[in-house]
């Protein structure tokens, strides 16, 4: 079974938009790769206790374009991730 992932409000409405095709491309594959691994990136402090908060840096060569920053959430209990902010350029 897979963990169910979503993208924020705000990066559907905004964050999305503002990337090229290729860039989009990387981003909805570390979606994908999300929905298998979780945990994946690097660990950063998180507000919330039951949470854990993480960060995807995809380079230039990855994205075909700028470098981003997926910063996502996951929370065990709900076996569920928060995609909840995009970080584009340097």
């Amino acid at each position: 079974m897979s963990t169910f992932v979503a993208f924020s409000d705000s990066v559907e409405k905004e964050g999305l938009i503002e990337l090229t095709v290729t860039e989009a491309l990387a981003v909805h594959t570390v979606r994908a790769r999300l929905e298998d691994n979780p945990r994946t990136g690097e660990r950063r402090p998180s507000y919330d206790p039951q949470a854990e908060d993480y960060v995807v840096h995809l380079d230039e060569a990855t994205t075909g374009g700028r470098p981003i920053s997926v910063l996502h959430r996951y929370h065990p209990a709900l076996d569920g991730t928060l995609i909840y902010w995009l970080v584009i350029g340097p």
